[in-house]
Parts: structure tokens; sequence; C-alpha cells
């Protein structure tokens, strides 16, 4: 018998309205002041959500794949593309994938 268990999740990470940062996740939303607190929980909360919906789905030897994509929007009329540019979001696709037991 061959085949994989894969349960596949996204989580974003955007601006906040009044500044810092707002982590979505499948189970809630979270405001950080710091882009690195963000991304760190919701790297965390996304793997921990997959493993789960995994386990549940029956899989073992689970491993976790992440893939972060950032968007960003350049500045008009701004020159120095890296340093011009406004963050629009962070999406992290989060793959979990194990062997049905």
């Amino acid at each position: 018998m061959s085949g994989q268990i894969v349960e596949r999740i996204e989580v974003y990470i955007k601006p906040g309205k009044g500044g810092g940062f707002i982590v979505h996740t499948p189970e809630e939303r979270k405001s950080f002041i710091e882009y690195e607190k963000a991304i760190k929980y919701g790297r965390e909360k996304g793997k921990n959500f997959a493993l789960k919906q995994a386990d549940y789905a029956g899989a073992s030897d689970i491993e976790v794949f992440i893939n972060q994509n950032d968007k960003y929007s350049k500045l008009p009329g701004q020159i120095d593309e890296d340093k011009d540019k406004l963050f629009i979001e962070s999406k992290l696709n989060i793959s979990a994938v194990g062997k049905p037991w």
C-alpha cells in the first residue's frame, strides 16, 4: 500500500490598521507590534494546527513544510526598490505530510 496523507493550511500576516501586524490562522487572529514575532507565532501556530489535522486524519511519521511568500508594493516615485517598498502581506503555506498507518 502506498500514498500519503497531506494536510495544507495557510496563515496570513497583514499590517494592522493602527500599526503592527495581525496574524490570521485557521483558529484565530492575533495582533503583534513586531513583524518577527508575528512571523514566529504564525509559523508555530500553523505548524501545530497542520500537525493536529494530519494526526486526526491518521498520518504517522509526519513532516511539516513551511513556505513563506512576502508581498510588497513599490511606493510611487521612489527609486530604491529594496528600501522604498510597502509591506502588503506574508503568506505561510504549511503542509503536514505523513504515511497512512
